[in-house]
């Protein structure tokens, strides 16, 4: 027959365990939460979209290879829709994203002006009329 006092022992060490276990969730709950930089990547490309055509095809470079660059090369391609993007430089339009400022001075090169930046590594380009 178990005493009262060790039914009492047994349900304390029960209670401490769940509050223990409920304090390590707690912990892991209320970490802080990575800064969303897919939502501000957005509202850069909905701002450049109303510059654009609504219908269409424009060109997307970088100075990275798109292949590093994936997720920022589908969120461009996702939110631009219905306008169709391609990687190259030879279209009418084309958005640029540069990490290293000194490629924007290298777009006259390729026939390219700057129509308007979104930040400071998203162009949006025209080509230049010969």
């Amino acid at each position: 027959m178990t005493s009262r006092w060790q039914v009492a022992r047994q349900f304390g060490a029960a209670a401490l365990v769940i509050c223990l276990v409920c304090m390590a969730s707690w912990k892991e709950f209320s970490a802080p939460i990575a800064p969303d930089t897919v939502s501000p990547t957005i509202e850069d490309y909905a701002e450049l979209k109303s510059s654009l055509p609504s219908h269409g095809v424009a060109c997307y470079f970088s100075d990275k290879d798109v292949e590093s660059q994936a997720a920022l090369w589908y969120l461009a391609e996702y939110t631009l829709a219905p306008l169709v993007l391609r990687v190259g430089s030879d279209c009418g339009w084309a958005i640029g994203r540069f990490e290293n400022p000194r490629t924007v001075d290298t777009l006259d090169s390729i026939g390219f002006r700057i129509e308007r930046a979104y930040g400071p590594q998203l162009l949006l380009l025209r080509r230049k009329q010969p």
